[in-house]
This record gives C-alpha cells, sequence and structure tokens, in this order.
C-alpha cells in the first residue's frame, strides 16, 4: 500500500509528491521567460520541498528519510550548478 512507509500524520505524504512533480513540469515551463529563470523557479520549489519534507518527517525509516533529503538536494544543487554555468556562459568566461 502506499501509505505504509510513511508516520500517520504523514499519510498522504505521496500525494505532496505528485504535486511536486506536477509543480516541478509545470512551474517553470508556464512561469518563467528565459533558461535562467526556470532553473531559478525549479531550484526554489526543490529547496521548499526538501525544507518540507526535512520538517515535517513523514518517513517511519530514518533510511527513508535520508535518502529523500539526498533525493531532494541533488537535483537542487544539480539545477544551482546549470544556472551558474548558464551565467558564466553566457558572460563569456565558460571554456564551452
Amino acid at each position: 500500500m502506499l501509505t505504509e512507509d510513511y508516520h500517520d500524520h504523514a499519510m498522504y505524504w505521496e500525494v505532496t509528491e505528485m504535486v511536486r512533480k506536477l509543480l516541478l513540469s509545470l512551474v517553470p515551463v508556464l512561469a518563467a521567460k528565459d533558461d535562467r529563470e526556470q532553473l531559478i523557479t525549479a531550484a526554489i520549489i526543490s529547496l521548499v520541498w526538501l525544507q518540507a519534507t526535512n520538517n515535517v518527517r513523514p518517513y517511519k525509516l530514518r533510511r527513508d528519510q535520508m535518502g529523500q533529503t539526498i533525493g531532494l538536494f541533488v537535483p537542487v544543487f544539480t539545477l544551482l550548478l546549470g544556472m551558474f554555468g548558464r551565467t558564466n556562459a553566457a558572460r563569456g568566461d565558460g571554456s564551452g
């Protein structure tokens, strides 16, 4: 069952995960004008969800919580690196 890995207070956390994925798919594309704004928007959404997950701590097992935290941190880090790389390339600082 979808809810068996979650604490009772976060029984429907899977629904919030679906909302997160929907927001990450739609909001940057619809709300942002260019690539940089899309990266910033996606990074903000991911950071908010990372914080929410760490505040709610929905998982029963600590390893599941840690896996989710890492799984949410890596895309944030990647998006920020992408934003930094695009900014440098736009200025002509990049080697590529």
